[in-house]
């Protein structure tokens, strides 16, 4: 198997471990030493500890999927209240500088700061419905018809701020962990290319020690060049 990604990689290296395996069998008590006592166990070492990673990846992923998933539910539901907020202030309340400072709706899956501010906007209002003197024909406070109040909206923005800080930090707990395992596999890459030069170096092209290296990149494709011809 040759390596394509860094999904390819483990696989390339269990083949070129067996390479090393066998080959250390055939010199013992020799052994195929890299620059660094770099040996075939730091290699397996290496390979473990990347496995490990991507494991984590993979648990980061999925937690990140879960939250973006809460998030999207949140989104929803916070959003509605706020359509429903609006609506009323236009219809209990038109007329009045309330209506004209009401926030506009925003779209669903804006980033975060678009998405929070006009919320916090609508708490800030909302309170101000509530305190100051209510023109004639309202009576504070301001209830939805859903039954939903000022504080228990302002305890849903704060949940959904929360949900994206959670978020934010999942994606920069997950980056974290790619750029280790990048810098891993970029190791295990170069220390296949020396093994690889190493073998090629110590037996003649022809032995069987060379032939029977495992690939680690892909074939080159040659394509022949179509001329055209004149029109």
């Amino acid at each position: 198997m040759s390596v394509k990604t860094i999904d390819d990689l483990p696989w390339a290296l269990v083949q070129l471990l067996s390479h090393w395996k066998n080959l250390d069998a055939k010199l013992a008590p020799g052994q195929i030493i890299l620059t660094g006592d770099y040996g075939r166990p730091e290699m397996m070492r290496d390979l473990e500890a990347l496995n490990a990673l991507s494991e984590v990846i993979n648990q980061h992923a999925e937690r990140h999927k879960q939250l973006t998933s809460d998030l999207t539910e949140m989104r929803k539901d916070v959003k509605e209240s706020l359509r429903s907020f609006i609506f009323s202030v236009r219809g209990l309340l038109m007329g009045t500088e309330y209506e004209k400072q009401l926030p506009r709706m925003p779209d669903l899956l804006a980033h975060e700061q678009p998405f929070i501010k006009p919320m916090q906007l609508a708490v800030t209002l909302w309170k101000k419905i509530n305190t100051q003197a209510p023109p004639p024909g309202f009576a504070a406070p301001l209830v939805l018809a859903n039954g939903l109040t000022q504080p228990r909206f302002e305890q849903k923005v704060k949940g959904i701020k929360q949900a994206f800080d959670a978020r934010t930090k999942a994606v920069e707990e997950e980056r974290k962990v790619r750029k280790e395992r990048e810098k891993l596999a970029s190791t295990l890459r170069d220390r296949a290319i020396q093994y690889h030069r190493v073998i090629s170096g110590s037996f003649p092209s022809t032995s069987e020690e060379v032939r029977s290296l495992p690939r680690l990149w892909p074939p080159t494709v040659r394509r022949k060049k179509v001329e055209e011809s004149a029109a």
